[in-house]
């Protein structure tokens, strides 16, 4: 399917969007990104809107978009990947800061209260608290390979294990059956086994 107008932007296009999870069956195989979208200057103009900064909200695109798609009344898919990505190992996204986890916290928080106020859909919801894991384990992955001592990196690694918001995500995020190291990691991260997830970490890392 390639168009969606109406109500099945944000039924069939939006949560999916947020989260693209490539291992289910009903992937869409999309992504939130403002360098793979095309937008009318007449809605930008329309709703005085502007992208975030990364310096200010970590994942921005996502943050921006969900504003956006609030006054979006039609969307076509183009079947043809026409944007090559470069990845940069200096970027935001790859290195790890000391204030990383916070602002991914601050992400989670800011963008679950943006979808309260401009959406009546779960699922929604639901792709945000999968973002929010993520790159919640992508920090620690970060940690597991950054400079620094053993102890310090656990210190780390248990600290961020030990913030509310994140063990209370985690009860309502379930991996796929076929993602075992997945399953595995979750299991200990819930239970707060630090030790064992630095471990698990620095393997697949």
């Amino acid at each position: 399917k390639c168009l969606y107008i109406g109500d099945e932007i944000l039924r069939d296009f939006l949560p999916y969007l947020v989260y693209p999870n490539y291992n289910r069956s009903d992937s869409k195989n999309l992504w939130l990104s403002v360098c793979g979208s095309l937008f009318s200057a007449d809605l930008i103009s329309r709703t005085s809107w502007h992208l975030a900064s990364e310096r200010d909200i970590i994942s921005e695109d996502t943050y921006s978009l969900l504003e956006l798609y609030a006054s979006v009344k039609s969307v076509f898919v183009i079947p043809q990947a026409l944007y090559c990505y470069r990845l940069n190992p200096a970027s935001l996204t790859q290195t790890y800061r000391s204030d990383r986890y916070d602002k991914i916290e601050n992400f989670y928080a800011k963008t679950q209260e943006l979808v309260n106020k401009l959406y009546d859909n779960d699922d929604i919801s639901k792709a945000l608290a999968e973002v929010y894991v993520s790159l919640t384990v992508a920090a620690l992955k970060q940690i597991t390979v950054s400079k620094g001592s053993f102890f310090l990196k656990r210190a780390l690694i248990k600290e961020i294990l030990s913030k509310p918001t994140l063990q209370e995500t985690l009860q309502s995020v379930h991996p796929l059956k076929d993602k075992r190291s997945r399953i595995i990691l979750f299991f200990f991260m819930r239970k707060y086994c630090y030790c064992i997830c630095f471990l698990l970490l620095l393997i697949k890392a």
